[in-house]
């Protein structure tokens, strides 16, 4: 992949850009930060996208893009590109960060500049979610299926190991997404729903309610607040307050976080 050029699109709310494409060509290969077996790949950026990343970074000449578990054959010009290349930008923090210890947000590698980004990645949030479920089963021997049943396994085992022993705040970013890309996608098994994008950004989920406006539910508080706490009552009561809320004939209710 040596010498290949790439374009990513940063994500809007989820970056510190807004749908900006970057642009530049494979300089280098290393680990990925977050995906044990996927790997990064050090872009060399061109002089346009360095002037865009100029004021969030101490040196714009390049990016570590990491694939965070998308497999190298789905970026865009290989053989198993079929969209939804979802990655993380690292820049550096300094100058001379071989590093790159900023973390710059989640963006999508497309095949050119005027490719749309896909606005939320539903395919992200679920293939996470597997991946919580043959986690939970190798590491604590826990079975955890898509239901509220299997959410509520899901938050005994969290209260019980908390963060797991992560301290670096990319390490405890991924559990935050994992953990609630399982949450999400338990309610929407449940209830009927989808992923989408509140407007500050944030993703959330979406859950049916009949003829009345959908229920906004962000599942990642829920792993914050028992990964900090150790406290399981806290989902048992977490889920008390959803259901009301999936029942109430409230127009617009507030939503779940």
């Amino acid at each position: 992949m040596l010498g290949k050029r790439i374009v990513v699109i940063a994500f809007q709310g989820d970056s510190v850009l807004d749908n900006e494409p970057l642009e530049g060509t494979i300089i280098g290969e290393s680990k990925s930060k977050t995906w044990p077996g996927s790997i990064a790949l050090s872009v060399q950026l061109e002089l346009e996208s360095q002037d865009k990343l100029r004021p969030h970074t101490a040196d714009p000449t390049a990016i570590l893009v990491d694939l965070d578990g998308t497999p190298p054959e789905r970026l865009p010009g290989m053989r198993g590109y079929e969209g939804g290349a979802f990655v993380r930008l690292y820049g550096r923090a300094s100058v001379g960060d071989s590093e790159f210890g900023r973390y710059l947000g989640r963006g999508e590698a497309v095949e050119d500049r005027a490719q749309p980004p896909i606005s939320f990645p539903p395919s992200a949030f679920h293939n996470d979610a597997l991946r919580v479920v043959e986690l939970a089963k190798k590491d604590f021997g826990a079975d955890l299926a898509f239901d509220l049943r299997g959410l509520l396994e899901g938050a005994k085992v969290v209260a019980r190991v908390g963060w797991g022993g992560a301290s670096d705040p990319t390490q405890k970013g991924r559990l935050i997404f994992m953990w609630g890309a399982f949450f999400g996608e338990c309610l929407i098994a449940q209830y009927g729903g989808k992923w989408s994008r509140n407007p500050a950004g944030r993703n959330v989920v979406l859950l049916s309610r009949g003829d009345l406006a959908p229920l906004t539910v962000v599942p990642f508080s829920l792993f914050e607040k028992l990964a900090m706490k150790g406290d399981f009552r806290l989902a048992r009561d977490w889920v008390i307050r959803l259901g009301s809320a999936i029942q109430s004939p409230e127009h617009s209710p507030q939503p779940i976080e």
